[in-house]
């Protein structure tokens, strides 16, 4: 009897691929800037820990 007056609820509020390209194109430079400065400045302490000479750091040979 219940299954008569059941409907299934209206799903509105749905994330699709056209949301995320439109952000992802209009935040591009926001949050590229800060990624590539991550990963230079943990090259940059790595090669940095490598060439000091009383480190057994031995990532870079």
């Amino acid at each position: 009897m219940f299954a008569l007056f059941y409907r299934q609820p209206k799903v509105t509020n749905t994330v699709d691929m056209d949301k995320i390209a439109g952000f992802v194109k209009e935040y591009k430079k926001v949050l590229l800037i800060p990624l590539i400065m991550i990963v230079v400045l943990t090259i940059l302490v790595l090669v940095l820990g490598a060439l000091n000479p009383e480190s057994s750091f031995n990532y870079l040979g």
